[in-house]
């Protein structure tokens, strides 16, 4: 469940939280928010388009780290291939 003015990103923010589960689950340590720094609240409304934008950068980042994860350091393609 997210806040009601995030409703259109909520598939989004949820996958990306289980990415990211896995990810330190598996040890690795994860800056905040690679690209921007720390995000702070000041000066945004709630229907600012910056909260989208911040969402698909940390879901891009998410998604990119564990796949990078699963075909170099877990070989995936090589356990497919067996």
């Amino acid at each position: 469940m997210v806040a009601a003015f995030l409703d259109d990103h909520a598939d989004m923010i949820l996958t990306t939280g289980k990415y990211l589960n896995v990810l330190r689950e598996y040890g690795l340590k994860l800056p905040f928010n690679p690209k921007k720094g720390p995000i702070t609240m000041e000066n945004m409304e709630l229907g600012d388009s910056r909260f989208g934008e911040i969402i698909e950068d940390a879901y891009d980042f998410a998604s990119r780290t564990l796949l990078d994860l699963f075909i170099n350091e877990c070989d995936l393609i090589g356990r497919l291939c067996t």
